[in-house]
């Protein structure tokens, strides 16, 4: 229903209410008008007034109404209540500032801690800066990694500290880290039952039923420790390291040599898993000869040291070593050349070497004398073998 007035209704203004018992009509369809009867209450509101009329009630109603309780509020509720307080304590903040310090000072509310009840609040203002949550958060997984602080222990201390980043966040950027170090750095699994098995069968003539053991030897588990290692090629890593440390200064342009040592050793985790390692180091970053963060693991295998499974293990290694010896490695548009340096204790260099341990029979690699011979001095001590000898065996 539409208010229409008289034509003569300069007695109007906007929030008075005119009297019913002047002219007033009311219009429907078809042109025709009802006059609004005498006894037609006074207060009808135009021009927009009964909504604001409305308004006001609203905010008279509100002033009055007693606030409930925090722990009676729901979670929406909260959110709400405290972005309103943060902002205008944030207002409240900036005004007063030029009481204490300069105009020309720069000064920006970041951050503002209260607690109410026994609830802590943290309000942050302005947009978040990613470059630096995501540097922030890489700073804490290193600090986790090299502190070797699990996943549960983390989140007992984001829970007594709010500030610090979440679990969860810190765990979806080291998965993301993890696969950025795969995709530079390749990690392949070796299953070392196999060759546990071949070398049985070599051993033994038994019929074709072993070698669908074999194949069946194939399909071992993951998840299972023993006969699985590891290796990466040793290019991936100097690929990595190189150019980090060409833009510190330790790698010269003008002297393009790697002095490139290579260890290696086993060594018992726990009381009865022994594992076999093989790490390399760039001897030209002197500073860090002795920190181990900076020898870089190229094979690891659980087991014990011999000399049939460090073969097989340091294969891709030693094709490796030889095309970095002979070719060098192109980064870039530098060809870098290497020096080797190999460091590890007598057994493992005799094993590599394919010479029998000190504490053998035959212990001399030169002579054909054995251990019970070393008191005979009437026994041929004479060099009976020639390095090309030592070379083929």
């Amino acid at each position: 229903m539409n208010l229409e007035i008289e034509k003569d209704s300069s007695y109007l203004s906007k929030g008075v209410y005119f009297n019913a018992l002047q002219s007033a009509y009311t219009s429907i369809s078809k042109g025709r008008k009802y006059k609004i009867p005498n006894q037609y209450s006074p207060g009808t509101l135009i021009f927009e007034l009964q909504l604001k009329s409305v308004k006001k009630a609203r905010k008279a109603k509100n002033k009055n109404k007693e606030l409930k309780s925090i722990e009676n509020c729901y979670d929406s509720t909260i959110i709400k209540q405290t972005k309103k307080f943060g902002s205008q304590a944030r207002e409240l903040l900036e005004s007063t500032s030029q009481n204490y310090y300069s105009k020309d000072d720069d000064i920006s509310i970041k951050a503002i801690d209260y607690s109410i009840n026994n609830y802590d609040f943290h309000i942050d203002f302005g947009k978040e800066d990613l470059i630096k949550t995501k540097q922030h958060q890489l700073a804490i997984i290193q600090a986790l990694d090299k502190a070797k602080v699990s996943q549960d222990s983390y989140q007992q201390i984001a829970a007594v500290n709010p500030t610090i980043s979440r679990e969860g966040a810190i765990s979806s950027e080291r998965i993301l880290l993890n696969k950025q170090m795969e995709a530079n750095i390749k990690i392949i699994q070796v299953n070392l039952d196999c060759l546990e098995v071949e070398e049985d069968f070599a051993n033994t003539n038994t019929d074709s039923e072993i070698e669908e053991e074999i194949i069946d030897v194939n399909d071992i588990d993951i998840v299972e420790i023993d006969g699985i290692g590891a290796q990466c090629s040793i290019k991936d890593l100097l690929n990595y390291n190189i150019l980090y440390l060409e833009q510190s200064n330790i790698l010269k342009c003008d002297d393009p040599v790697v002095h490139l040592r290579i260890s290696g050793n086993g060594r018992n985790v726990g009381c009865k898993i022994k594992h076999i390692m093989v790490t390399i180091m760039i001897l030209n970053d002197i500073e860090h000869h002795y920190k181990s963060d900076f020898h870089y693991t190229t094979v690891l295998y659980p087991g014990v040291e011999k000399y049939k499974t460090l073969k097989f293990m340091l294969n891709s290694l030693l094709n490796d070593l030889r095309f970095l010896k002979r070719n060098g490695l192109q980064i870039g548009t530098i060809c870098w050349n290497f020096e080797f340096y190999f460091s590890a204790d007598l057994k493992f260099f005799s094993i590599c070497l394919g010479l029998n341990a000190t504490n053998s029979t035959y212990f001399c690699p030169w002579y054909n004398i054995n251990k019970n011979q070393h008191e005979n001095t009437q026994a041929n001590w004479r060099i009976t073998k020639t390095i090309d000898q030592l070379k083929s065996n």
